[in-house]
């Protein structure tokens, strides 16, 4: 009976990782636009592009969310 724990908690082990790994590449990053100025856009969450997922910033001024180079 023990053994058969220690198995199940050795896959677990092994599972988890993989799974964790399949959940972190379907999130989403989301910017919002923090100036009062644009009160249509501010703090309206965005989702950002698919290709600058690590990269990206809200333009306020087009309440959209763009890529940046300089981050």
């Amino acid at each position: 009976m023990a053994s058969s724990v220690h198995n199940l908690v050795f896959l677990m082990c092994l599972i988890a990782p993989c799974m964790a790994l399949s959940v972190d590449k379907d999130v989403t990053r989301k910017v919002r636009c923090t100036s009062a100025a644009f009160p249509s856009c501010f703090f309206v969450w965005k989702k950002c592009p698919d290709e600058c997922r690590t990269n990206c910033v809200i333009d306020c001024g087009l309440c959209k969310p763009v890529c940046s180079t300089y981050i």
